[in-house]
C-alpha cells in the first residue's frame, strides 16, 4: 500500500513538473516585444528559408550621401558581430520597456560595431514597375534620412487587430515610410553574387506586395538572449 502511495505522488510531481516545463517553454515562445530590445529577424521566403537580416560593407560615398551599409540576408543569425541584430526603437517616443504593438511605427537600429546604421530605403530598384521589387535598401546614418525613410510600421501578417502586442515567433509584414508610406514593404528578391562564399544570401529590397513571393514578405522576431 505504502509503496503503491509513493508511486502516486511521484507520477502527480512528475506532472506538475510537465506541466512547468510545457509553461515555460510557451512563455518563452511568446515573449512580448518591448521597445530597447535587440532582435533578430528571418525572412519566410520558402518556408522560412531566407535567412536573416544583415549589413555588409559600406555603401559607396555614404559619408556624402547618408546611405550608409549595404543590407541582405545572411544564412546564420549574426554573420559578423552584430551584423544581424538590431534594436528596436519607437519612431513615436514610446519609452523603452513598454510593449510594441501591431500598427506601430518603429526605427531598427543595427548593431554592428555598436553603430550599424538605422533600416532605410534609397531610390528605385531597376525596372520597379515590371518586378515588383519597389525601392533599394540599406542603412543610413540618420533615422529619418529622407521623408520617413527610416520608419518601418509593424502589420500583423496574420490577421490581429491594430495595438495588439507583438511576440516572437508571430508572422509580421514591414512597410516603409518613406513619402507617407509608399516605400514598400520589406521584401527579399534573389541570391548575392557568391553567397555560398561570403555568407551573403539574398539581396533585399521593398516590393509594392506585403507578399511578392512565397513569403519573401514576410518576417519572424526572434530576442537576443
Amino acid at each position: 500500500m505504502k509503496s503503491t502511495i509513493f508511486a502516486q505522488k511521484i507520477t502527480f510531481i512528475l506532472f506538475l513538473l510537465g506541466l512547468l516545463t510545457a509553461s515555460n517553454q510557451l512563455s518563452a515562445q511568446n515573449s512580448t516585444l518591448v521597445y530597447g530590445d535587440v532582435i533578430f529577424l528571418q525572412n519566410g521566403w520558402s518556408q522560412y528559408m531566407g535567412g536573416y537580416l544583415d549589413t555588409r560593407g559600406y555603401q559607396k560615398d555614404y559619408e556624402k550621401t547618408g546611405n550608409f551599409l549595404c543590407v541582405s540576408t545572411a544564412e546564420v543569425k549574426n554573420r559578423a558581430e552584430g551584423t544581424g541584430s538590431w534594436k528596436i526603437m519607437s519612431a513615436t517616443g514610446k519609452k523603452e520597456g513598454s510593449p510594441v504593438l501591431a500598427n506601430d511605427d518603429v526605427y531598427l537600429f543595427n548593431q554592428w560595431n555598436g553603430n550599424g546604421g538605422y533600416l532605410d530605403t534609397k531610390g528605385y530598384q531597376k525596372d520597379f514597375e515590371k518586378t515588383g521589387n519597389h525601392l533599394c535598401v540599406s542603412t543610413a546614418t540618420s533615422n529619418n534620412r529622407d521623408i520617413g525613410s527610416g520608419t518601418w510600421k509593424i502589420l500583423s501578417a496574420t490577421g490581429s487587430a491594430a495595438g495588439t502586442p507583438i511576440t516572437e515567433n508571430v508572422e509580421i509584414h514591414l512597410q516603409n515610410g518613406w513619402n507617407n508610406f509608399s516605400g514598400g514593404y520589406l521584401d527579399t528578391r534573389g541570391y548575392q553574387k557568391e553567397y555560398e562564399k561570403t555568407g551573403n544570401y539574398l539581396c533585399v529590397s521593398t516590393a509594392t506586395d506585403k507578399n511578392r513571393s512565397d513569403g519573401s514578405g514576410t518576417w519572424k522576431i526572434t530576442i537576443s538572449k
